[in-house]
């Protein structure tokens, strides 16, 4: 069955990929943004040095994944650990962005060891933001932390909470990949069937 034709939104995005790249960079500044305002008032009291400097980094993170999906996926998990130890924790939306990225321009093999590797590092980040929490919320100025009867139960229900939309952005950008590879096949062989065409016409011209 042949791919459904793009509507005028889509084909202005895939005429203008900036277009899209800048609306993705847009909208994550403006939750980094949001985040970072609540964060700046107690008991958080994120350093705004920190929090800016996570944004710039992600900021870039989302305009160079296309280019670079892979190793922008390695420094989005690196921003979202960051975050988690001692930002507003805005940056756990990159690795999100970035692995459909990876779904999206890479081969399904490397898309899926990449969300295992994802998966691993965001397992470990879970675990930071618990412990972060228990000693008290920033790692700046810690505060009276919160009880916590079963921690390993705590960090079970995060590590769930940031792996399921891993594993939903990762199915996304795989589909996403298999499409773009399909309407590029069609239209590859679609060349050759009009070049093979104006072949057989040219032989028959030269026959008669």
């Amino acid at each position: 069955m042949l791919p459904s034709p793009p509507g005028a939104l889509r084909r202005a995005l895939l005429r203008f990929p900036w277009l899209s790249d800048a609306i993705t960079a847009g909208l994550y500044g403006l939750f980094a943004a949001g985040l970072a305002l609540i964060s700046a008032n107690p008991p958080l009291r994120t350093p705004a040095w920190f929090t800016v400097m996570l944004l710039l980094a992600g900021v870039a993170t989302v305009l160079l994944r296309r280019r670079r999906p892979v190793l922008m996926l390695v420094a989005a998990t690196v921003l979202c650990v960051l975050s988690l130890a001692g930002g507003t924790g805005a940056e756990t939306v990159l690795p999100l962005i970035t692995l459909f990225a990876v779904g999206t321009y890479r081969s399904a093999l490397t898309a899926w060891a990449c969300y295992l590797a994802a998966s691993a590092v965001a397992s470990g980040a879970a675990w930071i933001l618990i412990e972060r929490t228990r000693d008290g919320l920033p790692l700046w100025e810690p505060t009276a932390p919160p009880v916590s009867a079963d921690p390993l139960n705590d960090w079970l229900n995060a590590a769930i909470v940031m792996l399921v939309p891993l594993l939903v952005a990762q199915l996304f950008g795989v589909n996403a990949g298999q499409r773009r590879r399909y309407v590029a096949a069609l239209v590859d062989r679609a060349v050759q069937l009009e070049r093979e065409r104006d072949q057989q016409a040219e032989i028959a011209r030269q026959g008669a």
